[in-house]
């Protein structure tokens, strides 16, 4: 057995751990800092906590903005950018959640790794256990928030945080503590006034934020503060960064007496920021009555109860009577879980199922039941049967002598995720056959290419590896010594003595925008030296589920039809040679190119009278529409430069009225003193040599036409005649029953294959 990769063992580990696991990538702004964090991957138990899917779409603060301000990012940021294993305890209250995480944190690579736990997974005994201690406490409760202030008071003394507090709207010090003190220790504060104490010490926007504060309630949070400290400490100036709360103080009936100043240096005291603010919580909490304090815990817990995305309820007793279940609970057995009722009385289905004996077994045992996807099937009365895979938990509740006294009932419906994952699994059985259907295609697609006369290279990916090359292709290209196998190699690699270099680039733009191209002709003395063939080239792209990932190259031996042309077109150059000496239209021009004289065979051939002519330019008027503005300006440009002129054929009306392809010449005519008096040519017809090279050129692109695409049509109607025999032999009697049956399928099987092979 092979030993398992570490990439393949962080995977299990990973999605089999019973914690919460993310993977986060950063996301870097145009600085270059880590500005945010995109989820790459997150764990089942971190899916079923956080109620994302394995891969959402946001990023980190755009679906959790408040982590931020609670340093949840600032405590991934530094794991990250430290490279070092850091941990933290934080109590989210936001953005959908409310519990205290335990988080763990490491930079693997360029990602962050994150490990969490929640007290949603801990067991809920602790709460209620809470809240009966508070009620037996009840009578002491003054006692102890006297005493609880005090303990706070020296923990604000002992802080290594800035804490003070200003009494009355002059904002007069009633408290500061030792740290504050040590920043202002020349100076006495207790009954003086924030402005008079701090002038010239702080910006003064900050004495508008006091005002702000002291009447309105509302807190502000100042980020980077700068106070300049030299007017209380020796030395050089020194200015301090801080993070500042201003939060507002209510007196027993709720209404503003003061301010509270809070603030510490960012870069040492992040940790001490959050304990204060959980000791601030905890302190406005113990001020109020106990009594009060219990009603609104008792009621904040059943909101929670109720509010929370799962099935919760609790049952009494060991014959499992139902004490609370909430909204959600009530949704799914269809509000039968009546108060006081046994779970047999009320869903009696869930006991024919084998549930209850799973809470006796809890209730006798104390040892809570864990069941992961649990099916169950309710039948509500008056409605269809509805069957539920559910994350199911009990946990049994103790009182204060641990003993057990009824089970807390906790579930979360994973119908929806159990159903998507069978569907997955069933759609990835399905692919898998599909993949298995396409590798025999290509497999049979490959037979016919070794019995096709053309030859045939795929190649795949943009760097062009061969996959596969068909006998037709290596006589053509014979494999180099050392290089005899081919597939898994680059054309160059495995044809390094071949001048490759502009098939390489015309098989890069096909991989790129796969428009197919056809190389007509191409001498294959381009890459083989020596060679006396031509070849045609066609590069079509070809695709697997709608991309591009490779091209296909066909080469087709076009050495005859090559030869053939360049025959003909010999023969039509010694016809071309054979007319330059046959009868002619002679003209003559000034220097300026106007026709001064046309001899007689022109008028005879065009059926022009000279006396009818205002000058011998209306002479062109013979000359084709279409053809005219192509010949003029070349004319007139040889004779402006005094070089000689060749038209290019061009149509001439005869007198019958018919065109008729011709050819003109001319020469300047140089006089003793080195000046061009004017031009002197011929103009011959050609139109016979004209039609036959036309013709040959039809003839030429129908060939090629026509072996392109016979090369791709005879495939299908081989393949449809091979599948219909293949139908018909499951319909013909046996051999016993007719012994001529075998022998025809033969010959037709026989015909097929010097089909598939012609």
């Amino acid at each position: 057995m092979s030993t398992p990769s570490p990439a393949d063992v962080f995977e299990a580990f990973f999605d089999l751990a019973l914690i919460g696991g993310i993977l986060f990538a950063p996301v870097r702004d145009a600085a270059g800092a880590v500005a945010d964090l995109s989820y790459v991957r997150l764990n089942l138990v971190a899916q079923r906590l956080l109620a994302l899917p394995e891969r959402p779409p946001e990023t980190f603060l755009t679906r959790y903005p408040h982590a931020r301000q609670t340093g949840v990012f600032a405590f991934y940021r530094d794991a990250y950018e430290s490279g070092e294993a850091r941990q933290a305890e934080f109590n989210y209250q936001h953005d959908g959640l409310d519990n205290y995480f335990h988080l763990a944190a490491r930079r693997v690579g360029e990602q962050l790794l994150v490990s969490f736990t929640d007290t949603s997974e801990q067991p809920r005994t602790a709460v209620e256990e809470a809240l009966r201690e508070s009620q037996a406490r009840e009578q002491a409760a003054r006692a102890e928030a006297e005493a609880e202030r005090q303990r706070f008071y020296e923990v604000l003394m002992q802080l290594p945080a800035q804490v003070a507090t200003y009494h009355g709207p002059e904002h007069v010090y009633q408290f500061v503590n030792a740290r504050y003190r040590h920043f202002v220790a020349q100076h006495e504060l207790l009954g003086r006034t924030v402005r008079e104490a701090g002038q010239g010490a702080v910006p003064p926007e900050l004495f508008a934020l006091f005002d702000h504060v002291y009447a309105t309630g509302e807190p502000v949070q100042l980020r980077e503060v700068a106070v300049v400290l030299d007017r209380y400490q020796a030395g050089p100036a020194a200015p301090l960064f801080i993070d500042a709360f201003y939060l507002p103080l209510r007196d027993a009936a709720g209404g503003i007496d003061g301010v509270l100043d809070f603030s510490y240096d960012v870069t040492e005291l992040v940790l001490a920021r959050r304990q204060v603010e959980q000791l601030n919580q905890q302190l406005e909490a113990r001020v109020q009555e106990r009594t009060a304090q219990l009603t609104e815990q008792q009621s904040l817990l059943r909101q929670i109860l109720h509010q929370l995305p799962a099935f919760v309820a609790t049952l009494s007793g060991p014959a499992h009577r139902f004490s609370f279940a909430n909204d959600l609970y009530q949704q799914l057995v269809a509000g039968r879980a009546t108060l006081g009722a046994s779970v047999a009385e009320a869903l009696p289905e869930v006991t024919e199922q084998g549930f209850t004996q799973v809470l006796d077994q809890v209730y006798a045992t104390g040892q809570p039941y864990l069941g992961r996807e649990v099916a169950v099937i309710l039948h509500p009365p008056g409605q269809p049967t509805a069957q539920h895979y559910l994350d199911l938990t009990y946990q049994p509740l103790a009182d204060g002598q641990g003993l057990v006294q009824g089970i807390l009932v906790f579930a979360v419906d994973v119908t929806e995720q159990v159903r998507t994952r069978r569907q997955a699994e069933t759609l990835q059985a399905a692919i898998l056959a599909v993949a298995q259907r396409q590798a025999q295609e290509r497999q049979d697609l490959y037979q016919i290419f070794e019995q096709a006369p053309v030859a045939v290279v795929l190649l795949r990916e943009p760097d062009h590896r061969i996959d596969y090359a068909n006998p037709a292709f290596k006589e053509v290209f014979p494999p180099e010594p050392g290089h005899e196998i081919l597939r898994g190699h680059t054309l160059p690699e495995a044809y390094p003595h071949l001048n490759l270099t502009g098939l390489v680039e015309l098989l890069d733009g096909v991989f790129r925008t796969g428009e197919p191209q056809v190389v007509l002709e191409m001498p294959l003395a381009d890459f083989q030296p020596g060679s006396p063939r031509f070849v045609t080239f066609s590069y079509q792209p070809y695709r697997e589920e709608g991309r591009i990932v490779g091209v296909a190259a066909f080469l087709y031996d076009v050495t005859e039809q090559v030869l053939t042309r360049r025959r003909v077109e010999q023969a039509a150059t010694e016809l071309r040679l054979l007319t330059a000496h046959a009868s002619a239209f002679l003209f003559r021009t000034d220097a300026a190119g106007h026709l001064v004289y046309l001899n007689d065979s022109f008028f005879a051939w065009t059926g022009l009278e000279a006396s009818r002519l205002a000058s011998l330019d209306e002479g062109w008027a013979a000359v084709h529409p279409d053809d005219l503005a192509a010949q003029q300006p070349g004319f007139a440009a040889a004779v402006a430069a005094g070089q000689p002129w060749q038209s290019t054929p061009y149509r001439f009306r005869r007198h019958d009225g018919h065109y008729r392809w011709m050819l003109s010449r001319s020469q300047p005519i140089v006089g003793a003193d080195g000046k061009v008096s004017g031009h002197t040519g011929l103009t011959f017809e050609i139109h016979d040599q004209v039609e036959l090279q036309r013709q040959l050129e039809r003839t030429n692109a129908d060939l090629d036409t026509f072996v392109y695409t016979a090369s791709h049509d005879l495939k299908a109607p081989i393949a449809n005649i091979e599948g219909l025999l293949d139908a018909l032999r499951e319909f013909l009697p046996t051999e016993a029953q007719a012994p001529m049956v075998p022998r025809l399928m033969s010959m037709m099987e026989g015909a097929i294959s010097r089909f598939q092979q012609t």
